[in-house]
């Protein structure tokens, strides 16, 4: 199954040996070709988001003042409000104003051209039209004082690096093997279809497998879309073509050679 991948891209005939297979080797290589997506679009996250991640915490640790949260509240040597704004992201700012208990509202966000709000009771968080709001002010009993500073965003950080791509890792498999899952039972049908026009005899469970095996290349373009700094131009329309091609070449009857033409 190791070469599956570059045999299902360069040779037609490979396609006669799959059409036999049991369906729990082509469920194997679905699996295959997820867990290869998978660390091809988390290296992609790495090298693309990871820089703009770490730049992030680099600039909360050396920008936010120190604070300390304790008893449902957030104090700060600060006085007054202090808006933060990222070096690289111009559209990220962060307003801090711990002398606050009054609730805040979108316009004054709006207004102040800030994505989160810190008061001393709530942290408010503008996504797009919508402001959730984290309320501050319940603490659980006995909880200790907690020291919002430098070591504390640094400690985030590494965090975060050694939880977000194991984490992304294990979803981007899930998400890809239930997509190309439910895609292998639509290109089954268009498989169904082009083996019913060619008069080919391929059963259902041939075609299936067909079906799987097809769409190799247009993950391979997948992932390498992936590291592009451009979108390719009619991405999905170029999928559907290159796996109709690769099926359609695959379930018809083999040709009759014709006969050499006489002197």
């Amino acid at each position: 199954m190791l070469f599956d991948p570059v045999n299902s891209v360069s040779s037609l005939s490979f396609y006669k040996k799959i059409g036999a297979q049991p369906l729990s080797r082509t469920f194997g290589y679905l699996c295959y070709l997820a867990i290869l997506f998978a660390l091809a679009a988390t290296v992609a996250l790495k090298l693309k988001a990871g820089p703009v991640i770490d730049g992030t915490f680099l600039w909360l640790e050396h920008a936010v003042p120190p604070m300390t949260y304790a008893n449902g509240r957030v104090t700060s040597d600060v006085s007054g409000p202090l808006r933060l704004q990222h070096p690289t992201l111009r559209d990220v700012a962060v307003m801090i104003d711990t002398n606050r208990t009054d609730p805040v509202t979108p316009q004054q966000m709006e207004q102040a051209k800030v994505v989160a709000y810190l008061t001393a009771t709530a942290f408010y968080l503008r996504d797009r039209d919508e402001l959730r709001v984290f309320d501050l002010s319940h603490t659980p009993a006995g909880s200790r004082p907690v020291r919002i500073d430098a070591g504390f965003f640094r400690n985030a950080g590494i965090v975060m690096d050694r939880t977000l791509y194991p984490l992304a890792l294990v979803a981007i498999f899930v998400l890809f093997l239930a997509w190309k899952a439910l895609a292998s039972g639509g290109y089954s049908l268009l498989a169904l279809l082009l083996n019913s026009i060619s008069g080919g005899s391929l059963r259902y469970p041939a075609l299936l497998n067909i079906a799987v095996y097809a769409q190799t290349l247009v993950v391979l373009l997948l992932a390498l879309s992936l590291y592009l700094p451009f979108a390719i131009p009619g991405f999905n329309a170029l999928c559907l073509l290159i796996t109709s091609v690769y099926i359609w070449l695959a379930v018809r009857p083999p040709q009759p050679l014709s006969p050499p033409a006489s002197a």
